[in-house]
C-alpha cells in the first residue's frame, strides 16, 4: 500500500474488508496506516452501511479518500468488462477512481447520499 495512490478492496463481506483495512497483521500494522495521505480506498465490496461510513470516517482522518463503489456481476463479467458499478464518495475521488472502474465495468453510475443512507443518481 505504501506509495499507493487507490487501494482496491473486492471482498466477500464486512469482516474481510475490515480484516485487510483495519486489522494490523503479525509483522505491519493495519493497511488503512500504510495508505498515504491524499490516497484513496475504492471499496467494491458490497458491505454494510455502518461500516461504511466507519471506513469514510477512518480514512478522512488520516487525509485519504473513501470510495463506496460496490459491484453487480460475477468474476466472470469483471473480466469481460460487463461489471456494474455504483460509485458514492467525495466527486473529487469518485472521478480520480473512474478510469479503475472502467476498466472492470460496462457502466458507472455515480451516486449521492442523501438523508443519511438513502442515495439516488448523482443528479448532473
Amino acid at each position: 500500500m505504501r506509495g499507493a495512490e487507490v487501494a482496491i478492496t473486492m471482498l466477500a463481506n464486512d469482516q474481510a474488508v475490515r480484516d485487510a483495512m483495519l486489522v494490523p497483521t503479525p509483522h505491519a500494522g493495519a493497511a488503512i496506516d500504510a495508505l498515504p495521505g491524499g490516497a484513496i480506498h475504492m471499496c467494491t465490496s458490497t458491505i454494510s452501511v455502518a461500516l461504511s461510513k466507519e471506513l469514510a470516517e477512518k480514512h478522512a482522518a488520516r487525509g485519504q479518500g473513501y470510495v463506496a463503489a460496490p459491484v453487480l456481476g460475477r468474476p466472470d463479467a469483471a473480466a469481460q468488462k460487463k461489471l456494474w458499478i455504483m460509485a458514492a464518495g467525495p466527486l473529487d475521488a469518485v472521478e480520480r477512481c473512474r478510469p479503475l472502474m472502467e476498466t472492470i465495468g460496462r457502466a458507472v453510475t455515480v451516486m449521492e447520499i442523501k438523508h443519511g443512507a438513502q442515495i439516488s443518481p448523482r443528479s448532473p
